[in-house]
């Protein structure tokens, strides 16, 4: 019986009826758990045990040239929902070549799976606007029979009889297929050479009055090659050879034959053009399976359609993983593995085969391009670094302690963000002092993701008042007016397009509009041009990149993707996977017994979550309608302290009983945060933000009469100087403070006074120290802190005569965390074990996709038409 639309099927609702498959009818519905628009094709009867396990086997395929399979029900199968039409022939040759290409990978990629498809023909591919093919139906494909066959394996299907029928399957279908005997991935290539005869040809190779026509002409006759030209002749006649094994044995020899063939186009549905003379690329998987993509690079009188081509993409370092692209479109770098283990950059020509790792980058992040594309500027280790596109050693240009990303401009200069809390810096290409280049205005916190637009004068940049990167706006800076000026609010990763449109995120979603560059300002209304773009909410990063040459390559996904997990950490490197989760700042409680942390990497949807190990549980507390900003644990380990926008300090029950309490509010300027209690919990260090003083350490006095109501004194200044002082711990002993601090545009490090301070001072950390993470072991003398390469320091220590005598650092664990966000491990009381973030092994994270859009500057001029 049909389903009307409303009817809810699990957690999909029936939007409207699509068609009707050969195993029931077919629906668009709504995903209602993951928000998402799916296909789903209901049976007319329930599945057996051996086709749902099947089922679940193909739904682990995932390629770009396969349509997924999302789920599976009683009666009922859930696909990702394909957009675009089957593709009819007659084709250009060219343009069915890039089809068949496409169709290839798909069926190579399932073949190494042991899965057959079984049922290949044109109403089983799609071919979306962009000129993807999509291959369909992988749900009724059985897997690879054993040797010796399997009385389950042979295919089934109904012979209609009656003059003039539509023929269907049967047409496709190979000799041993029709004669019912068993088949494996030899029937595949088949009907591969079926469909590509069809394209170029625009008629079936073999066809009658009848299904049993058809069937007869399968097995004994053979089609007329002549009516199609040489090369995709000789490869279609292999194909279809009456005996399996003299036919291609592999559909990946089939594809290398193909990509012998004369080069090919692959154009959308329509329209199509005569010059499209693009070099194919690479390959992006990280098993190593082959695709092709195209990079189009023609000169045009007309405009070009878009073409965009999704390629998985390893999302180990994703949140830093802003992919760069050379100006002239011919290189990418990104991070991958080194072949040391470690994340690195990796730079790929897009004519080449495989990616070139560079070697000595070890902790590299945000990658860009030298405007004649021979260089890759870098951060990593506290510093800004380059190194040859080709490999080499890399020349280390400035200090950079916490960057927020850099653009190199064409008369040779970088623009950059060295560290949190300051205007854009400048430097020469070839080293040299740090000049200022922007300036903040009053409540901004900070200038970072410059973009220097074609002769340097104009700088576009991300400019935000808190911590809340989600509300940033896109500004321009003229160097020659010595201004800023505002293009647009809620706005992440301000990008410029030669097609002179303005670029930037909001929402995930990538927006352009026409930016007159003579007034400063957006002269046409926006539009959208991509979703679900990858972003750095904490940071206001947007991990994309646009050529000179007028294409796009972009990180995007279907949800969360940090892929992090809370892990314990023992010295060894041995790990124990906690709970699965967004990172954002994690403390041990003062006994030892629970684990707090909070999802930072949306902070418009924060909140906290409480791990206790007896019962190995996860409790989440939500505990204020703002974000509650690094919270920490009292020292009985039984309320919390922490801040929220506006620099209010709450106070409330670890349990999650009663309602937070405000505690008083910090006279700092922008997002302000707790940082340790005294041993005896009567006075709380704070960190408070301000435009003339920058960060600075402050203290509060607290009357704990009643420990569930306490009262705030008023706030004292402990260390308040023109340069960023935060993260005060107190030792537990509480004669000690440790804390970050670091001069304008210059690295941190870590340092120790005696508390309460009496202008005694000792360095601790050797090297640039990020801010947020300090430890100190409570039944220890040892002190904590994380290195600019991401690994757990130790500071062994002793105090004799009033004075602090720190031994040399030493890594306490060689394994490298997750440092990209504030508070990224904190120590048991014993300091034998870290609780951390890693990267998780859970399986149900939605994948991460390069996606490239090319010809994109002229699908802007389309969408966001720039004026005369």
């Amino acid at each position: 019986m049909p389903f009307p639309a409303g009817t809810q099927l699990g957690p999909y609702k029936i939007l409207a009826t699509i068609g009707a498959g050969g195993m029931g009818e077919v629906y668009k519905a709504r995903d209602t758990r993951l928000d998402r628009d799916v296909a789903i094709k209901v049976s007319q009867e329930k599945f057996s045990d051996r086709f749902e396990r099947e089922a679940r086997s193909i739904a682990a395929l995932n390629h770009p040239n396969i349509c997924q399979l999302y789920d599976v029900g009683p009666n009922y199968l859930v696909m990702e929902l394909i957009e675009g039409e089957s593709p009819r022939g007659p084709l250009p040759v060219d343009a069915a070549l890039g089809y068949a290409r496409q169709i290839a990978a798909g069926l190579d990629a399932a073949h190494e799976k042991g899965i057959v498809h079984r049922d290949l023909k044109p109403a089983n591919i799609k071919v979306t606007p962009a000129g993807v093919v999509k291959v369909l139906d992988f749900g009724i494909a059985k897997m690879t029979a054993p040797a010796g066959g399997d009385s389950e394996s042979s295919p089934t299907f109904t012979m209609a009889t009656q003059a003039g029928a539509v023929l269907g399957t049967a047409a496709y279908m190979s000799p041993e297929q029709a004669r019912g005997k068993t088949v494996d991935k030899r029937a595949d290539i088949w009907a591969f050479g079926v469909v590509l005869y069809e394209m170029i040809a625009g008629k079936r190779p073999f066809e009658g009055e009848t299904v049993s026509d058809v069937v007869a002409k399968v097995i004994a006759s053979d089609p007329n090659f002549e009516i199609l030209p040489d090369p995709p002749r000789s490869i279609v006649a292999k194909c279809l050879r009456k005996d399996p094994r003299r036919r291609w044995r592999d559909i990946g020899d089939v594809a290398m034959a193909l990509d012998e063939s004369p080069p090919a186009a692959l154009p959308p549905r329509a329209p199509q053009y005569s010059r499209l003379p693009f070099v194919a690329a690479a390959i992006f998987c990280a098993i190593a399976i082959i695709v092709s993509i195209a990079l189009w690079r023609a000169t045009r009188a007309v405009e070009q359609p878009a073409q965009r081509f999704d390629l998985p993409f390893s999302s180990e370092a994703a949140v830093y993983n802003a992919p760069a692209l050379s100006p002239d479109g011919t290189k990418i770098a990104y991070l991958g593995r080194l072949t040391d283990g470690n994340i690195g950059l990796q730079v790929r020509h897009l004519d080449q085969g495989a990616a070139k790792p560079l070697e000595g980058t070890d902790n590299a992040v945000y990658p860009f391009f030298s405007p004649d594309g021979e260089w890759i500027a870098y951060f990593a280790n506290g510093a800004l670094l380059k190194i040859n596109a080709e490999g080499g050693a890399s020349v280390r240009l400035a200090d950079a302690s916490d960057p927020r990303g850099g653009s190199w401009g064409d008369d040779d200069r970088i623009v950059f963000t060295p560290a949190l809390q300051i205007p854009l810096m400048e430097i020469s290409a070839t080293g040299g002092a740090m000049k200022r280049v922007t300036e903040l205005a009053p409540g901004e916190f900070s200038h970072r993701w410059p973009r220097v637009l074609p002769g340097s004068d104009l700088i576009a940049y991300v400019a935000g008042s808190s911590m809340d990167w989600t509300r940033a706006s896109a500004q321009i800076w003229s160097r020659k007016a010595h201004a800023a000026k505002t293009l647009q609010a809620n706005a992440l990763a301000p990008h410029y397009s030669p097609s002179g449109h303005l670029l930037w995120i909001h929402d995930r979603t990538l927006f352009a509009a026409p930016l007159n560059l003579a007034r400063l300002e957006l002269s046409g209304p926006s539009a959208p041009v991509l979703q679900d773009v990858e972003t750095d909410g904490l940071r206001g990063g947007g991990a994309y990149d646009v050529s000179l040459s007028g294409a796009l390559a972009a990180l995007t996904s279907r949800g969360n993707t940090s892929g992090i997990g809370v892990f314990s950490l023992q010295p060894d490197g041995a790990t124990e996977l906690l709970a699965d989760g967004q990172g954002g700042h994690i403390r041990y409680s003062p006994d030892g017994k629970h684990v707090l942390w909070d999802t930072l990497a949306d902070a418009r949807a924060s909140r906290v979550l409480i791990y206790e190990f007896a019962r190995a549980h996860s409790t989440i507390l939500n505990l204020t309608s703002e974000p509650p900003f690094l919270p920490i644990w009292t020292p009985d380990s039984r309320h919390l302290a922490f801040a929220t926008a506006g620099g209010r300090v709450y106070w409330a029950r670890a349990d999650g009983s009663g309602e937070p309490r405000l505690l008083f509010v910090t006279p700092g300027q922008m997002n302000d945060d707790v940082d340790s209690f005294s041993p005896d919990g009567r006075t709380l260090v704070f960190t408070a933000e301000s435009h003339e003083t920058k960060a600075d350490l402050w203290t509060v006095s607290l009357d704990l009469a009643d420990p569930d109501q306490p009262k705030a004194r008023e706030p004292k200044p402990l260390i308040r100087t023109p340069d960023v002082e935060r993260e005060g711990v107190i030792s537990p002993d509480g004669k000690w403070l440790a804390y970050y601090a670091a001069e304008s545009g210059h690295r941190g490090e870590v340092y120790v006074q005696p508390f309460p301070l009496n202008g005694a001072k000792w360095r601790i950390s050797d090297g640039a120290a990020p801010e947020y993470s300090i430890a100190w072991a409570r039944n220890a003398r040892e002190l904590f802190y994380e290195s600019s390469d991401s690994r757990i320091m130790v500071v062994g220590y002793a105090v004799k005569d009033g004075a602090f005598s720190a031994e040399q650092p030493r890594p306490w664990s060689e394994k490298r965390i997750d440092g990209s966000y504030p508070r990224a491990f904190d120590m048991s009381p014993d300091g034998k074990r870290a609780i951390v973030f890693l990267p998780s092994e859970q399986k149900n994270r939605p994948p991460v996709n390069l996606t490239f859009v090319l010809n994109f500057s002229d699908e802007l001029r389309r969408r966001a038409p720039v004026g005369r």
